[in-house]
């Protein structure tokens, strides 16, 4: 009796694994689709390919989005990967809109559109102090490498 039950457990076990891990794959992607749909004009976003931009038209399957003032494109609906909260953190994957935040309660508070202070293009710092190059013209006063 134990060998037949045996069998058959050890072969209905891919199965069930299967339909777990396709479940919550399709729940996954309806929860994705659910999320492009409530995309909004003045909601900020976030693409799918990383892209940090305000809503500022929605039409059947294209969404308007500007990047900094008077940049405007027209993105496919189905490009935005979140919504972003008001204080233009993305929301953790999962979480609850309003919910507790990260663990360690500290949470990055910019502007989208902002460089971050450790952006190269910032002129800011380097995490870990160092100094990031800034853009500037060559000097005229050293004289070319060679002469």
């Amino acid at each position: 009796m134990d060998g037949p039950f045996l069998a058959l457990v050890i072969l209905a076990l891919p199965f069930v694994l299967l339909f777990v891990i396709t479940s919550r794959a399709r729940r996954a992607q309806r929860e994705q689709l659910q999320l492009q749909y409530r995309v909004q004009a003045g909601q900020e976003v976030m693409t799918t390919s990383g892209l940090f931009a305000r809503v500022v038209g929605v039409e059947e399957d294209v969404v308007v989005l500007e990047t900094s003032p008077g940049q405007r494109s027209r993105w496919d609906r189905r490009a935005v990967a979140r919504i972003l909260d008001p204080s233009g953190v993305p929301e953790p994957e999962g979480s609850v809109p309003g919910g507790p935040g990260p663990a360690d309660g500290q949470t990055e508070n910019r502007s989208p559109a902002s460089p971050r202070s450790g952006d190269a293009r910032s002129g800011g710092t380097i995490p870990g102090g160092a100094e990031a190059p800034q853009d500037e013209p060559p000097s005229s006063a050293t004289p070319p490498p060679g002469n």
